[in-house]
């Protein structure tokens, strides 16, 4: 199995009409919004397969940090796909799960600067670390190396607000599928810890279908309890982007 620029400008063609369709449909700000959010990354990765292994181009550079910056700001965007499968009262979560995402993307950020203070980052263990910045071949599709601070090794930020922040507000079928399409899956089709990050952001996929496919967009629905009379799936309807 080999990627390629031609797949990734693919994804990211599907991704962007799948994000314009969603939002045709009348689905809420929170749905469709991730959607081209992730099409973004693909789009990058499409562009960094014609510069790929040429470290030290500025071009590959670049794209490197910004395929970086784009990851660092990424719980945002998984955080409104998550909050848009519960029912609206359970949304106002918001309000505190923001202030979470911009401490985890700040973190990330640090990464960037600070090598003398907090070290440099282990380039044996730690994930996109290396002694350069560059975007590479990996065992079948893209690696990223950055020389990035120690500050916080494992990423622990990141799991924290993608993974944990919704658990607590009840998005908890998400982040399974989430989990079992996006991290998981990826440690499974690839050895090289660089480019795991890289085939985790084709979770995109999952994303793209949860949003399009009834079956599976039943699946992560939580429904508001029953009150007062009113049907749990009169409560549970989504919003219609107005609302956002």
């Amino acid at each position: 199995m080999c990627w390629s620029g031609e797949a990734s400008f693919a994804l990211a063609v599907g991704g962007f009409a799948g994000a314009y369709w969603s939002r045709h449909k009348g689905h809420e700000t929170f749905r469709w919004l991730p959607l081209a959010y992730f099409s973004v990354m693909e789009t990058l990765q499409g562009l960094t397969y014609a510069v790929i292994g040429e470290c030290g181009l500025p071009a590959n550079t670049a794209l490197t940090y910004l395929s970086y910056i784009h990851i660092c700001f990424q719980p945002f965007f998984v955080n409104m796909f998550a909050l848009s499968w519960l029912p609206a009262e359970r949304r106002k979560a918001a309000r505190w799960v923001w202030p979470m995402c911009i401490v985890g993307s700040a973190f990330m950020l640090s990464m960037l600067t600070g090598q003398g203070h907090f070290g440099v980052c282990n380039v044996a263990k730690q994930a996109l670390c290396g002694l350069d910045t560059c975007s590479y071949h990996g065992e079948w599709h893209i690696a990223w190396r950055l020389t990035l601070s120690n500050f916080d090794p494992n990423y622990l930020s990141y799991w924290i607000t993608v993974f944990i922040v919704p658990i607590v507000y009840g998005s908890w079928r998400f982040v399974a599928y989430h989990f079992v399409l996006g991290p998981f899956l990826a440690w499974q089709l690839t050895g090289n810890k660089d480019e795991r990050a890289a085939v985790w952001c084709l979770s995109s996929i999952a994303f793209l279908s949860a949003a399009h496919i009834s079956f599976i967009s039943r699946l992560l629905t939580i429904k508001a309890k029953p009150r007062d009379g009113t049907s749990s799936s009169d409560q549970s309807a989504p919003p219609s982007s107005a609302a956002h």
